[in-house]
């Protein structure tokens, strides 16, 4: 995890999903639901996910799969019990790349999920 001017941001890599897909790894999956019982013990709410692709394909395609992924993911993490009351789900599609997409290290860092604890 990482501070930044959102918060607290805990990333799930590119690889946390199949190429294409927003179903999670069993591996992430695990990872969403540990970090989902953690904050719900604490008591955290207002928790956004937010879902990011590389610039590869079509852009309407990537923002639809941005936002299945972070779904994913906050369905995870309400599984873990963090209620989706605490949650939101937002897809960037290819828009907040973190990383030059000219680059296939780069598109790598760019395909993301973040999950975003908000600063108190």
């Amino acid at each position: 995890s990482r501070q930044d001017a959102r918060g607290q941001v805990f990333t799930l890599a590119g690889e946390a999903f199949g190429s294409g897909q927003a179903q999670l790894t069993a591996g992430a999956a695990a990872s969403v639901r540990a970090l989902g019982t953690y904050l719900a013990r604490l008591g955290f709410s207002g928790v956004e996910v937010v879902g990011h692709t590389d610039s590869q394909g079509n852009p309407e395609a990537n923002q639809r799969l941005s936002q299945q992924r972070a779904e994913a993911v906050r369905a995870g993490l309400a599984e873990a019990g963090l209620g989706r009351g605490k949650t939101s789900a937002r897809g960037a599609g290819d828009g907040e790349p973190v990383a030059d997409n000219a680059t296939p290290a780069g598109r790598a860092r760019n395909r993301r999920v973040e999950i975003v604890i908000p600063n108190n």
